[in-house]
């Protein structure tokens, strides 16, 4: 398989080309970043040769749509809501490239709700939220309840209070507030 990470010369995008670049079945990793320097920087860090530095800017739509061509896989951690990470949606489903993204807000859902019926129509998948929470928190949770009889309650806490009044944010700090802010989802019976 072939992948594109774009936004791939970023602090999440080198650990999921990292990872990448270690799977068997990965042909290719892309990374597409409009910082070149950095992207090659990787390149040369992770020495592998699956991993190739290609410019691609999330805010033109012809560059997206140029990195698309050869790929099977688009992987985005660009932080939400944004019209970069429309665009690369957008494109993903142009180009019948299954999609993945780490981090999504209720307007990118919903714009990707919008777009189920023509991801269903092309036989693609596109995956939102799949950073730490939601996401992984998710997998491990249905990995283990498919594995007890019938659990009652599935608690999920990540992070910690912070003392004092320095924060750190380990991701997009624009996200990592309003996720702060944001009132916890429950689902109830299913």
């Amino acid at each position: 398989m072939r992948f594109l990470v774009v936004g791939g010369a970023g602090n999440v995008g080198e650990v999921v080309i990292a990872y990448l670049a270690r799977q068997p079945d990965v042909e290719c990793v892309i990374c597409g970043d409009v910082n070149m320097d950095r992207a090659k920087m990787l390149v040369k860090k992770l020495g592998s040769e699956k991993v190739e530095a290609h410019y691609v800017n999330a805010m033109d739509e012809d560059s997206i749509d140029h990195a698309m061509r050869d790929v099977d896989v688009v992987v985005t951690p660009l932080p939400p809501p944004s019209e970069m990470l429309y665009n690369v949606m957008d494109a993903a489903l142009d180009w019948g490239v299954h999609y993945v993204d780490f981090a999504s807000t209720f307007p990118v859902l919903i714009r990707l709700f919008n777009l189920h019926d023509g991801w269903k129509e092309t036989g693609i998948t596109a995956i939102t939220c799949m950073g730490e929470d939601p996401g992984m928190s998710d997998l491990f949770a249905r990995y283990l309840t498919d594995r007890m009889d019938k659990p009652e309650r599935i608690h999920v806490r990540d992070g910690a209070v912070a003392r004092g009044k320095r924060v750190l944010a380990t991701y997009a700090p624009g996200v990592f507030i309003g996720e702060c802010m944001s009132k916890g989802l429950i689902y109830e019976d299913g």
